[in-house]
């Protein structure tokens, strides 16, 4: 196995954090970048250091360019993972703007920003990997995950586009789709949720309490983080890495049932009463 110099964002928390772990421990020169440099310091691996990195912001990210330039001698990375991200919830037609903007800084126009400045780089030496930590909403869709939905959507057309682009400069694009994993995702997932205060004058305010149960259930018996390793390492360390990969055994399932068991219109209308959005009588 070659080792590589990597970096990897959202590595404060989640898999973000065990993946930087996971590849240190592989002997790779690990970048973990994330707001709360604090939180990924760690002493047990020399070859795992912290970079501060705030995806909103152009500045931020052009500074982490600059420092992950500096550290390795003008070499750049081999491997870029970009895994930050969250989920806003909520009606689509009642979330506030403002929200669904940043949304998109945070999970599409963030990561391409910085996916711009190392893969010119990687075109230059030749050589270099793409890897996007998506999800199971990017494949399909689901209520009241829609602006989520739809920056993973984006992620997905504009990554698997650049795969073809960038393949002849030895450039290798890979995306990752998880379904439900023991993080703090849920958590601040549900927060996004109170930023829309009106939602408890909302029609959706009873559908809205359901979908947060079913939430709750589902994040309890999710997997940890652990169970993405098998495919972060593969993507990284595999001569020839997938275009996608659906992990872990849960998401397979579901994407399976969603895309080749039940027609469009059963799926939508079991999703929808599931989630008490019933077809109100007039």
């Amino acid at each position: 196995m070659k080792l590589k110099t990597i970096l990897i964002t959202g590595a404060t928390s989640g898999i973000g954090k065990q993946a930087a772990i996971f590849l240190a421990s592989q002997g790779h020169k690990v970048f973990g970048a994330g707001r709360r440099i604090d939180l990924i310091e760690n002493d047990k691996y020399e070859n795992l250091s912290s970079l501060k990195l705030d995806l909103t912001d152009k500045e931020s990210i052009k500074s982490a360019f600059d420092e992950v330039m500096c550290k390795t001698g003008g070499i750049g990375l081999d491997v870029l993972i970009n895994n930050a991200g969250y989920a806003q919830l909520g009606p689509a037609v009642q979330l506030h703007e403002k929200n669904i903007r940043a949304q998109f800084e945070t999970n599409f126009f963030g990561p391409y920003h910085l996916a711009r400045l190392f893969v010119q780089k990687m075109i230059e030496n030749g050589s270099g990997r793409v890897i996007v930590i998506s999800s199971l909403a990017g494949l399909a869709s689901f209520p009241f995950f829609g602006v989520y939905c739809a920056s993973k959507h984006a992620i997905e057309g504009l990554y698997s586009t650049m795969r073809m682009e960038v393949a002849n400069y030895g450039i290798k694009v890979s995306l990752i789709e998880t379904g439900a994993i023991k993080t703090g995702f849920r958590d601040v997932a549900s927060k996004t949720l109170g930023k829309e205060n009106f939602f408890k004058d909302s029609q959706y305010m009873k559908a809205l309490k359901q979908f947060e149960k079913l939430m709750d259930i589902q994040f309890k018996i999710a997997p940890t983080p652990n169970a993405i390793l098998p495919a972060i390492s593969h993507a990284v360390n595999s001569s020839h890495p997938k275009l996608r990969y659906v992990t872990p055994i849960s998401s397979k399932l579901l994407k399976f049932v969603l895309k080749n068991i039940f027609p469009n219109s059963l799926v939508e209308r079991g999703m929808s009463n599931l989630m008490g959005l019933k077809k109100i009588k007039k």
